[in-house]
């Protein structure tokens, strides 16, 4: 199931800043940075707003992740300051304690999700 995954800013990060983050730290999670390389990419695409620069993370929920014995959740955690301490504590056992899981299960229940129509009702698309 593919969702619009709003993004918002953090300080230190721009909407854009955070969703690329955010999509960079899922691929680390199967792929701990060292056996990256130099290639850099990401799990989902991010669509920028034209006008107000928010951010969105087309996200397929059912989009399963591997996690790699090595990975390290700081960083991704660190995107999600508003999360409570027993909420970062159970994201981080939840992602360690499998070898694998759907994007969906880690999503905050209190995230934002806009639909295509709600988002070319707001300008995200650029009209041709």
């Amino acid at each position: 199931m593919i969702n619009n995954l709003y993004i918002g800013t953090i300080q230190g990060y721009t909407a854009q800043q955070r969703a690329e983050a955010i999509s960079e730290e899922l691929l680390r999670i199967s792929i701990p940075i060292a056996e990256q390389g130099a290639a850099s990419s990401r799990v989902f695409e991010v669509v920028i707003h034209p006008t107000t620069q928010e951010a969105v993370l087309i996200a397929d929920y059912d989009y399963q992740i591997f996690v790699h014995p090595d990975n390290d959740l700081t960083d991704l955690i660190a995107l999600f300051p508003d999360l409570s301490e027993i909420e970062k504590n159970g994201l981080i056992n939840y992602i360690q304690g499998r070898q694998l899981f759907f994007f969906g299960a880690i999503v905050p229940s209190d995230a934002t999700l806009l639909t295509n129509e709600e988002m070319a009702a707001n300008g995200w698309f650029e009209q041709e």
